[in-house]
């Protein structure tokens, strides 16, 4: 053990399009918003997560859409946040062995960009795993089904992996999620109807698609509610035949293993039933929902980081 082991602290990361969590000693020490305020006057950071100034000087920056997309305000946002929550009173300056869920799809120039941020921050060894795996080991499924299709459903993309004996062997993937469904609805319902409408308003209004067919009145406006379900099927459209080419280029007798499993799903958008069931694929196999869609990555994290020999093949370094 080195001399000042004790000045490193193992810290796992899901740095999401619309959350950033971290855990420290197995607890979920920050789960707050992926975004940071920026005086522009006075170039400094302002807030973060919860944090952040809504003033007029003040801008508002998201630096992660799916992968990281402002490597110098998430450096600021991870700084920040890791900062707020893990405390040290230590003459030495703090060190970290630092694990961070990536997309599956994340190339490898962005993989450079999360271990730069990382090693900005502190940390002297930083590990990569896919969500994908994160996904599956945080809900008990990695090892115990083996053959499975697992998809995400987030706010920045929807990505679905093909799982044969636990390996993860095709990967399709949409950099679209449900912000961008949300924005669709909004444009549409604006420039036809002006109707203004906020995300929570979004989400109630496609609970009540679900069960709603010909007409909905929206803010005493009657909307057809064919030309929702269009714009969605538009989108879906696309979706549906990108998972249809991962299944395709995996082979015949290993598709149809995964198929007897059936589909996980995970994310955000995975608990609205009305996107999720637009999500085709083959309806005759058997769909499950995570119980904890938002937090099975994070969940998966902590388990590789306490059991790191049993998940050392899934970790990047």
């Amino acid at each position: 053990m080195g001399l000042l082991n004790f000045l490193k602290d193992t810290i796992g990361i899901d740095p999401g399009s619309k959350h950033l969590r971290i855990i420290k000693d197995n607890e979920l020490v920050f789960n707050e918003p992926a975004q940071l305020s920026f005086d522009k006057t006075l170039k400094v950071v302002t807030g973060l997560g919860n944090s952040i100034k809504l003033t007029d000087n003040n801008v508002t920056i998201n630096p992660v859409d799916c992968t990281i997309n402002d490597f110098h305000a998430f450096e600021m946002l991870l700084r920040g946040a890791v900062k707020k929550t893990i405390s040290s009173n230590s003459i030495f300056p703090k060190t970290y062995k630092l694990y961070f869920c990536i997309p599956t799809s994340t190339t490898e120039i962005e993989k450079r960009a999360y271990r730069d941020s990382a090693e900005h921050v502190g940390a002297i060894e930083v590990h990569m795993i896919h969500q994908s795996c994160c996904s599956a080991i945080g809900l008990n499924i990695l090892f115990e089904k083996k053959h499975f299709m697992l998809i995400d459903f987030g706010f920045s993309k929807i990505e679905m992996t093909v799982f044969i004996n636990s390996d993860p062997i095709s990967v399709g993937v949409i950099r679209m999620g449900t912000s961008k469904i949300y924005r669709l609805i909004k444009n549409f319902l604006k420039r036809k109807y002006k109707i203004h409408l906020n995300d929570i308003e979004i989400e109630s209004l496609l609970s009540e698609l679900k069960t709603v067919e010909d007409e909905i009145t929206i803010q005493y406006i009657v909307v057809k509610t064919h030309e929702i379900h269009q714009l969605l099927d538009n989108f879906f459209h696309i979706v549906n035949d990108e998972f249809i080419e991962a299944m395709e280029r995996v082979d015949l007798n290993q598709i149809e293993k995964a198929k007897s499993t059936g589909i996980y799903f995970t994310g955000g958008g995975s608990t609205i039933d009305l996107l999720r069931d637009k999500i085709m694929c083959n309806h005759s196999i058997k769909r499950t929902v995570s119980q904890n869609p938002l937090l099975d990555n994070i969940n998966g994290v902590k388990k590789v980081i306490t059991q790191e020999d049993k998940f050392k093949k899934y970790t990047m370094v």
